[in-house]
């Protein structure tokens, strides 16, 4: 099976599918948050509560969106209620799910499907 690493994509190609081009967007943005995390640095400079409460959604969509099985089991097993939640929000976000079938990760849709019954039909706004 041929794995796309959609980060090497010329620009054109990442500018020619628009939902792609979003959900290529959406990664960098949390790769960003995902570091403002590590380093315990919220946007005014302090600790941030809501740095926190996102850690493990965080870590959730960015182990779908880089096929890593072992922390998505991890975090999935101590916050199953967190499957299905959309990130950033409600009204403009997606799953963990979506990340994983765009950066073509069949081992975590499959593991999000069957062991933590991931809900496709769940509708996701980019």
């Amino acid at each position: 099976m041929v794995y796309w690493d959609y980060s090497q994509l010329p620009d054109i190609l990442n500018l020619s599918d628009p939902l792609l081009a979003k959900i290529i967007t959406s990664k960098k943005a949390l790769q960003l948050l995902e570091s403002n995390i590590v380093s315990g640095v919220s946007e005014d400079g302090g600790e941030s509560n809501t740095n926190n409460e996102n850690k493990a959604i965080i870590e959730l969509l960015m182990s779908a969106c880089d096929g890593d099985v072992v922390t998505l089991e991890s975090i999935t097993r101590s916050n199953p209620q967190i499957v299905n939640q959309l990130f950033p929000s409600d009204e403009n976000g997606a799953t963990a799910l979506v990340y994983a079938v765009c950066f073509n990760n069949p081992d975590i849709v499959e593991s999000l499907l069957e062991n933590h019954k991931a809900d496709p039909d769940i509708s996701t706004q980019l």
